[in-house]
């Protein structure tokens, strides 16, 4: 995510490990366009400059490509005039390709070595507006009022040689041969000086492209959002739906849903499902705040605000997948988008007609096997929910007060790269859904088969882990019902044999587990045990992707055979002691000690 903030730009740090915020030019409100395919080159405006920025060596280059310095003077007198927010663009369809905007459309191939200016003034270049720029004592003159420019500006996505300039005072032009030509395709209910923000090129339809314009600073406040299905030749107002007074700033349509369209207001963002035509509020838990960038990143939309924040509405499937028919279904279990291992969690969306209702949700893998339950329990509110699953088969086992220094042993195995389905079960009836769990894209050096391998071992340690822990929950149980016994009797027989069987098996169930542990600090006194240490090896085994080196497979063989001779000491002294203890209490008219619960 690029943006411009005092000339800084922000990195999402799940993205790549590093700097969270670096300069790359630009100045407090400016464009920055960041390179798609070489990571390391930005461009970045300002007033009286354009940079190319290179981060592998720090070096930046002024490339504009005007480079007469204007300040103290109106915008008429200028032979290129230059918003304070002018716009810096890379053709989608061919990146090397960079244009930008004064009251002409200027073109480079070369990273800004050459330009060439391809358009005619594309603004109305009314001179009662680009007079001087007065106050009671002195002019105040040093860009953000410079006007009659070229405010928004849009390649296609389909075809290079389309594309699309609005102006700050009203007009709409279209080029679709590079240049050579240009119409003015203004909407014709367009008011003059309406200042174009945003022109949005359809991912589905060249010839559809989305514009929204505002004239706030003339005390207008209405919405002005159009769309064009004809590459500008007519024009649809779009308005049905926002509020009177809610002028739009950004404008956006799903890649992946036709029609679905996003827009960005004075008071936050609206939905569409049918390109326009009509407008619901999308703004859930949003404050009442300018909403001035909106984008579709893979499955998540995301906002800048005026407040110089982002907000991320998490997994928007259930937006592509809405249908109002849903609405009339007793209940309703979205398809999962698809996860990445480690990265994007499975969001679980689904809707239930009616309060109240019991609902069951697990995950299952391809051969219909149980990999984790994320919920079973009552919904009390109808309409729309949401549940994640982190990826993970279930933990082990666990007993009240564990305290470990290996981690967690409740957090389970990441699964492998596969297909996986959602199951849905309300008051007895199912739906599945089918969605995939991806490798991270970013393991250049890691294969399905790696994490595959991984995940085994890691299963394996787990069930060590279970083994471990259910050892020590029945040692507590036994122990239990023994110190029960003990207080209802007196007997010197029982008593003489319940000291040495509890004697045996806490020996053997404190090579288990560090039965001194009370509080955290107890780690440092008193040596971890198996289970310590089989948590131990799987959480550092799953620290990073790939197949697991040696040294893991010789430590887990190790662990695992000092665990069996543990737990096969426990199941002797169970076998051969526990009867004795049993027969005596038999005697006594007490009830035997149980091995279940």
């Amino acid at each position: 995510v690029a943006v411009a903030d005092d000339g800084r730009h922000l990195r999402d740090p799940s993205a790549e490990e590093g700097e969270w915020m670096y300069a790359v030019g630009g100045g407090e409100n400016s464009y920055i366009a960041p390179h798609p395919s070489q990571r390391d080159i930005f461009y970045a405006g300002a007033t009286n400059t354009l940079s190319r920025y290179d981060r592998r060596t720090g070096l930046s280059t002024d490339i504009q490509p005007y480079p007469r310095i204007v300040m103290g003077e109106p915008a008429k007198d200028m032979p290129e005039r230059w918003n304070w927010n002018y716009p810096i663009v890379l053709s989608p369809v061919d990146p090397s390709i960079l244009y930008t905007g004064s009251q002409h459309v200027w073109r480079t191939v070369d990273e800004g070595r050459t330009w060439e200016r391809i358009s005619h003034d594309l603004t109305r270049a009314d001179q009662n507006t680009m007079q001087d720029s007065r106050g009671p004592i002195v002019f105040d003159q040093d860009g953000p009022e410079i006007y009659a420019t070229i405010y928004a500006l849009t390649p296609s996505r389909h075809d290079v040689n389309t594309i699309w300039a609005g102006s700050d005072d009203g007009f709409v032009h279209l080029t679709r041969d590079g240049g050579e030509t240009w119409d003015n395709v203004t909407p014709s209910d367009m008011l003059k000086d309406s200042k174009v923000t945003v022109i949005e090129s359809s991912p589905h339809d060249p010839a559809v492209v989305y514009i929204t314009a505002r004239r706030y600073e003339m005390d207008d406040r209405a919405p002005y959002v159009w769309r064009t299905d004809d590459y500008g030749k007519s024009w649809n107002k779009i308005i049905s739906g926002i509020r009177g007074d809610d002028f739009g700033h950004a404008i956006c349509e799903d890649p992946q849903r036709k029609g679905l369209v996003f827009l960005g207001t004075e008071h936050g963002v609206y939905v569409s499902f049918d390109a326009g035509n009509h407008w619901e509020r999308l703004s859930l838990n949003l404050p009442d705040t300018p909403v001035m960038g909106i984008a579709v990143k893979q499955n998540d939309l995301i906002i800048a605000t005026h407040g110089r924040s982002f907000w991320v509405l998490d997994d928007i499937e259930i937006l592509r997948q809405y249908d109002p028919g849903i609405l009339d279904s007793e209940f309703h279990l979205f398809e999962p988008a698809d996860a990445i291992r480690r990265a994007v969690p499975a969001s679980l969306d689904f809707r239930v007609a009616d309060p109240g209702c019991h609902v069951f949700v697990e995950i299952i893998d391809t051969d219909g096997q149980p990999v984790r339950s994320i919920h079973d329990g009552i919904i009390e509110e109808r309409g729309f929910h949401r549940l994640y699953w982190d990826l993970r088969y279930e933990g082990a086992t666990t007993f009240p007060n564990i305290i470990l220094e290996g981690g967690n042993p409740r957090r389970g195995p990441w699964v492998p790269p596969d297909r996986y389905q959602v199951r849905l079960v309300v008051d007895g009836k199912e739906q599945k859904k089918w969605f995939q769990v991806k490798k991270d894209p970013r393991l250049t050096d890691v294969i399905d088969e790696d994490l595959q391998i991984q995940f085994d071992l890691a299963m394996k340690i787990r069930d060590c882990e279970n083994a471990a822990n259910e050892g020590v929950i029945l040692f507590h149980h036994i122990k239990a019902q023994m110190d029960d016994r003990l207080n209802r009797t007196a007997d010197e027989n029982f008593h003489r044999r319940a000291k040495i069987f509890l004697g045996s098996i806490t020996g053997v169930v404190n090579e288990l587990y560090q039965l001194r542990n009370q509080s955290p600090k107890d780690k440092i006194a008193f040596p971890i045990k198996l289970n310590d240490r089989l948590t131990g090896l799987r959480t550092r085994l799953e620290r990073g992707d790939g197949r697991p080196t040696e040294a893991f497979y010789r430590v887990y063989a190790e662990l695992a055979d000092e665990l069996k001779v543990q737990l096969d000491r426990l199941g002797a002294i169970l076998k051969h002691e526990l009867p004795k203890v049993n027969k005596r209490l038999i005697k006594l008219n007490l009830e035997k000690i149980t091995v279940s619960n």
